[in-house]
């Protein structure tokens, strides 16, 4: 009888325990959300994950930063390995994969996806669901637009994608806009395609720049061997001025009438035109 007893305390016990220090990872969370928590008991913030029961699903401090913010199911953190960055978590606080965001918080899914990168530093594309729908393939790539459509750099090389979406060169970037406000630069060195959300080619990646009129993508004004034109969806050329039916388009167009050809050499850019020349030795001075 003794014995009994001991065994069914040892039980409870186990139990209470397994309760409320975290869920194990063959666990499945009981709750339906999980909500960011607090505690400051060790003089310094550390954060956690629960669901609605109080369960701790994610444990204090295991990652140096956790978001409020969810998308569809899944949850974000930054984690303390290095180079691992911000990751995205499943209701059961499993990590999934490693998240693509060129803010130091998750940016807004854009149709649906949200940007992931594997361990090679290859980017695709999940669903708010975790599930990897476009598999990690590309150097460079923008958001998908509204008609399934982006994007990408079939020249550039791995990690180009996080050189160019830092704080310092967007702010670079409108330094040199506000500098040229009516020029539009072309690097000859970029070859641009467009890809669906099925992985499937929409333009090929000759282009040295590419945009859609309208943002509706049928016809697309283009450059490539520093000549401009427009171009359809099956990429034979139209008529060319296209007909502009945005503020952004007239603005685009305007720039492309002053458009400067620049040429990569490592590290060093050189430029085709002696003012953008004269530019750049002033932004490096400056920077």
């Amino acid at each position: 009888m003794y014995w009994k007893t001991c065994k069914l305390w040892a039980i409870l016990i186990l139990f209470f325990i397994s309760c409320h220090t975290g869920v194990d990872k063959g666990m499945v969370n009981r709750g339906k959300q999980l909500i960011m928590v607090m505690d400051t008991t060790n003089d310094k913030e550390d954060y956690g994950y629960e669901n609605e029961y109080g369960d701790l699903i994610v444990p204090f401090g295991k990652y140096s930063q956790l978001f409020s913010v969810n998308h569809g199911g899944l949850y974000f953190g930054l984690s303390k390995t290095k180079g691992r960055g911000m990751v995205a978590m499943d209701i059961n606080g499993k990590e999934l994969f490693k998240v693509v965001s060129s803010e130091p918080y998750p940016m807004d899914p854009a149709e649906g996806l949200i940007m992931m990168e594997d361990e090679k530093g290859l980017i695709g594309f999940a669903d708010l669901k975790g599930e990897i729908v476009l598999s990690p393939r590309f150097t460079s790539v923008s958001s998908f637009n509204k008609q399934g459509h982006a994007k990408f750099c079939a020249s550039c090389k791995l990690g180009d994608y996080h050189k160019k979406n830092n704080e310092y060169d967007r702010e670079k970037a409108l330094y040199e806009d506000n500098l040229n406000p009516t020029t539009t630069k072309i690097y000859l060195t970029n070859f641009i395609g467009m890809v669906n959300n099925k992985g499937e080619i929409v333009l090929s990646p000759t282009y040295n720049f590419i945009h859609s009129i309208g943002g509706l993508d049928s016809i697309f004004i283009v450059s490539k061997d520093k000549r401009v034109y427009s171009i359809n969806i099956l990429e034979e050329e139209v008529a060319h001025p296209p007909k502009l039916i945005s503020k952004y388009d007239s603005l685009v167009w305007t720039k492309l009438a002053h458009q400067n050809y620049s040429i990569h050499k490592k590290k060093r850019v050189e430029f085709t035109q002696p003012a953008f020349q004269i530019y750049f030795n002033l932004c490096i001075s400056l920077c």
